[in-house]
């Protein structure tokens, strides 16, 4: 039994810390300025928020500005390579990108009103 408990003990040491959540201070455009405690985030104008799966990709960024969502942009990945990107402005599907296994942009699509 001693030994099924330090081997369990080492295999949890040995799993990296996942977070799921990261905040930043930011500025109008989404630029990550100081990455910041999630509590303090009601006390600057501008904040990104970054969401991440379960193998450490950044899914979604949302830039909150004064605690309403300005800006958002989600990421998908096939096999673990970023295939498409779409950004939405207040709420309204902007922008969209494909992407080739090298990371290369291979499609724009700009939406319009």
């Amino acid at each position: 039994m001693k030994f099924h408990s330090i081997v369990l003990f080492l295999f949890c040491i040995s799993i990296p810390l996942f977070c799921a959540e990261e905040y930043y201070r930011s500025n109008s455009n989404g630029l990550l300025l100081l990455e910041i405690d999630p509590i303090d985030r009601h006390n600057y104008e501008y904040v990104i928020q970054r969401t991440f799966n379960e193998m450490e990709q950044e899914t979604t960024r949302i830039l909150w500005k004064k605690n309403v969502v300005e800006k958002k942009w989600e990421y998908n990945y096939n096999e673990g390579d970023l295939s498409f990107e779409r950004y939405y402005q207040n709420d309204e599907l902007r922008e969209e990108y494909n992407y080739d296994h090298a990371g290369h942009k291979t499609l724009q699509t700009e939406f319009r009103n």
